[in-house]
Formats: C-alpha cells, sequence, structure tokens
C-alpha cells in the first residue's frame, strides 16, 4: 500500500530520506494519546489530506502562521508499505479529529487548572461552569455580565473600549505585518497604543491585554457560597470564558448529567484539591469526576487514537502514527515545485485535479523505481 509524505528542502533531504528512511521525532502529544514516548514519524496514504496532515501542505511549506516561506523545493516522498511491516503503523488518527484533539487538551487544561474567581477563594472554572450550565436563566445572566479589560503594559489604554471593540481589533492585530499596521488597526477602534508592535502569533496577541468577566451580584453559585464570580477571558485558542461562556457552561453541564449530585459534589471537592489536575488535566479530569465519556466529543475522550484496524489504513483522510521508515520501504519522491511555484507536470490540466495527478505520478514511480532517491519529475 502506497503512503505519503511532504517535504521541503534541497536534494541533499532527498539524499538523506534514501539513506536513512523517514526518521521518527518524539512529540509530546503521542506520549499523552498512545502513551509512547519514543521517535514518530507521520504519513498519508493519499497525496492530498485535509489540514494538519496534507502532504502537499507541508511539502509547500506549511504556512499556517503566514510565516515565511522555507526555503527549497516540495517534494512528496512516495512509499509502500508491504504487509510483513505493518508492525510500523502504532496509531491510524484522522485528521479533523486530531485537530480537535489540539483544540479539546487546551479546553480541557483550561477548565480543570483555570479558576473562577470569587472574592475569597476560588474554584475549578469546571465546577462553577457545571452549576452555572444548570440555571433556566444563563441567557438572562449573560445579558447582564459586566466585562473589564486592562492592557497588560502601560502603552495601551483601553479606557472607554467595549469588549467587542477590541475583539476586532485584536482579530485584525493578528493579521498585521507591519508597525504601521498595527497602529492602524488600533486607531480604526479608537485604542491609544503609544508603541505598537507587530504581533508574531496569537500568543502575542492574547498576552496583551486581559479581560474579565464578572457575573452579576444576584448569581449567587453553591460552589463560590454565595459571593460574586469572575471568569478570566483568553484571545487564544477558543474563547471559552468570553462570548462562549454560555455555551462552555452548558456543554459542560451535559457531560455530567444522570450523575448523582451528592457524588458529585463529593467529586468536585476532592477534584478542587487534588494537585493532578495541575499536571495531567485530561486524566484527573476522567479519572477523579463522574464524566460520561459518551457525551464528550471522541477526540477529547481517554481513548482516542487506540485504534489502528486494517480497514483505518486504507481511509481518505487520515494519518498513519508510525516507528521510523527504514529506507528499504521508499520508492522516490515527486517533485512538486520549484521554490513556491508548482512544476508543469503538476499543473492541473482541464477536468483534471491535482489529486489525479499526483496519484498517477505516484504509481509510476512505483512501478519504475529501483532506488530509493528516484525523483518523478513529469
Amino acid at each position: 500500500m502506497l503512503f505519503f509524505h511532504g517535504t521541503r528542502g534541497d536534494r541533499d533531504v532527498l539524499r538523506s530520506i534514501a539513506r536513512e528512511g523517514l526518521r521518527g521525532w518524539e512529540h509530546p502529544w503521542t506520549s499523552d494519546v498512545l502513551g509512547h514516548k519514543g521517535a514518530l514519524t507521520f504519513v498519508s496514504p493519499t497525496p492530498i489530506a485535509s489540514h494538519g496532515g496534507d502532504p502537499v501542505e507541508f511539502a509547500m511549506g506549511y504556512r499556517r502562521y503566514k510565516g515565511a516561506r522555507s526555503r527549497g523545493d516540495g517534494w512528496i516522498i512516495v512509499g509502500e508499505l508491504p504487509d510483513h511491516a505493518r508492525s510500523l503503523v502504532r496509531a491510524v488518527v484522522p485528521n479533523r479529529e486530531l485537530e480537535l484533539y489540539f483544540e479539546g487538551r487546551d479546553v480541557l487544561r483550561k477548565l480543570a487548572c483555570c479558576a473562577a474567581t470569587t472574592d475569597h477563594t476560588a474554584v475549578p472554572a469546571i465546577v462553577a461552569l457545571e452549576e452555572l450550565g444548570r440555571r433556566n436563566d444563563l441567557d438572562r445572566i449573560m445579558n447582564a455580565v459586566t466585562v473589564v479589560g486592562r492592557g497588560s503594559f502601560d502603552d495601551l489604554d483601553l479606557t472607554g473600549v467595549s469588549f467587542a471593540t477590541y475583539c476586532a481589533f485584536a482579530d485584525e492585530l493578528a493579521g498585521a505585518n507591519t508597525v504601521e499596521k498595527a497602529l492602524r488597526a488600533a486607531k480604526k477602534r479608537g485604542i491609544k497604543w503609544t508603541r505598537p508592535e507587530v504581533m508574531h502569533c496569537e500568543l502575542c496577541v492574547a498576552g496583551l491585554a486581559s479581560w474579565r468577566f464578572y457575573l452579576p451580584p444576584w448569581v449567587k453559585l453553591a460552589c463560590a457560597k454565595g459571593s460574586p464570580v469572575s471568569f478570566d477571558w483568553s484571545y487564544a485558542g477558543r474563547d471559552l470564558f468570553g462570548r462562549e461562556l454560555a455555551q462552555t457552561a452548558r456543554m459542560v453541564a451535559r457531560w455530567f448529567e444522570g450523575a448523582a449530585r451528592s457524588a458529585l459534589d463529593a467529586a468536585f471537592a476532592d477534584f478542587s484539591a487534588s494537585k493532578l489536575r495541575f499536571t495531567d488535566a485530561r486524566r484527573a479530569l476522567f479519572t477523579q469526576l463522574p464524566l460520561d465519556p459518551s457525551r464528550v466529543p471522541r477526540p477529547w475522550a481517554p481513548d482516542f487514537g487506540d485504534r489502528c484496524r486494517d480497514e483505518d489504513l486504507r481511509a481518505p483522510d487520515v494519518q498513519w502514527v508510525c516507528d521510523a521508515i527504514p529506507p528499504e520501504h521508499i520508492r522516490g519522491a515527486l517533485r512538486l515545485s520549484s521554490g513556491p511555484r508548482f512544476r508543469p507536470w503538476a499543473k492541473p490540466d482541464k477536468g483534471q485535479t491535482l489529486s489525479t495527478k499526483l496519484w498517477r505520478a505516484a504509481r509510476t514511480l512505483a512501478a519504475t523505481s529501483t532506488r530509493a532517491d528516484t525523483i518523478y519529475d513529469g
């Protein structure tokens, strides 16, 4: 069965792969999902796949965060996995589910580690959200929420700036690649910023200001012993405790539907005192709380990534998570691009698609190649 791996560089990259095969690297997420701490590599059973596992995207430089494209040409390594080497595949992960896994890892960590703050103490966000999500006046509560923002540095003044205005500014700032554009985004929203700078990633934008959502004083939560409650908002990732506060609360409440109240209260008390929630949030949530895994998105559940059936190998939009693949399983490489431009042979003609072109080239290469450093260039 053919497999594909996108990479970028000069011919030395291909010579290295021909000599050593596809080497593995250690990835924290594979340790979390598979319990495997060794080096792993990732390949696709199709030459084109969705975001996060697309060989073409990697061959063209994977410019997800608008950075400069890496130098060199684009290559798609073509390999063939014989039946006797099936054990090289550790797991088969759907690409779209893997995207949701990374999102879920951040969501679960925030639910476990972040706090809902009261006048006297703080409780894990998930505890306050579960209680909040069971209320039938949640929409009324959200309409009465007070939002207060503060710049992280003294050069950013958010006085009189609404939350919606700041969100529009932050969205525009994330794509501003010059100081002039950053300043223009601030002036457009009436925000005073005396020392504007280019934000290189969402984390930079998130660190520029902090916002706090204060529930109205008439909302009395038992977990807060009647004290006023507030949540912090973060720009990076999903806006769990800001614009999504109501839907986050309802989501969390659904996870615990059916659990006995006394058992849930006791589990929440133990969970609040647990140190595991700070070191391994996912395990803490699923082992220390009566959370129904069937109500949680599959990529967030504890058993995500544990399937590796033969039929999964042939699914159209997946990644194979593999041990290092030795050179004897490499058939060669398709030269997809010269710098940023597709090679003439790869450009689809009328009635053709890039996928059709790549499959035809890969099959030709696999049928004719006698060396791992063979190059197909039309």
